[in-house]
């Protein structure tokens, strides 16, 4: 079992939570992995003011990967570039919202990431990606849906192995 920070899921317990579906299943990780739910990161030199990341997920080694969940139904307009959630437009979109975090961890990790891998993914736990999903920006293999919590480890394992060939 991974070690999850906090330990137990803080929030009122309701199996349509997308944020509560995926916290329980990334608690079956190996316990060499290390979870954090929900951190914020406040004040970071040259970074917006407060952001938050869903999930912080290293595995003890060589990645660091942050999940942004978005629960409903995720659909994404190519020619408009407008992700929406349940037909209604997310602001922010969820791979700039994720980005962003991403980078303020970098910045306030430093040098303490010199050995270890970073990269953003996207998680839908509640609806299905479509199989033949292109979006310039992102790595087919870092956009997760419900599908891939039948199987975590392998899930966030193909993951991890995408963000160390894209960030050796």
């Amino acid at each position: 079992m991974a070690r999850m920070y906090p330990p137990i899921y803080p929030h009122k317990p309701d199996p349509n939570d997308p944020e509560m579906i995926v916290f329980e299943s990334l608690r079956k990780l190996s316990d060499d992995h290390v979870v954090f739910y929900s951190k914020r990161f406040k004040g970071v030199k040259n970074a917006k003011e407060e952001v938050e990341i869903d999930f912080i997920v290293f595995d003890g080694k060589r990645t660091l990967l942050c999940l942004e969940v978005k629960g409903g139904t995720i659909s994404y307009d190519g020619q408009t570039q407008v992700w929406k959630q349940n037909g209604n437009p997310l602001k922010p979109a969820p791979n700039v919202q994720a980005s962003s975090a991403t980078h303020t961890v970098i910045r306030y990790m430093g040098d303490q990431l010199r050995q270890v891998s970073v990269d953003w993914a996207l998680w839908f736990p509640q609806c299905s990606k479509p199989d033949d999903l292109r979006i310039p920006e992102l790595d087919p293999e870092l956009v997760l849906d419900e599908g891939d919590l039948l199987d975590v480890e392998g899930t966030i394992g193909r993951a991890q192995d995408a963000v160390v060939k894209k960030y050796p």
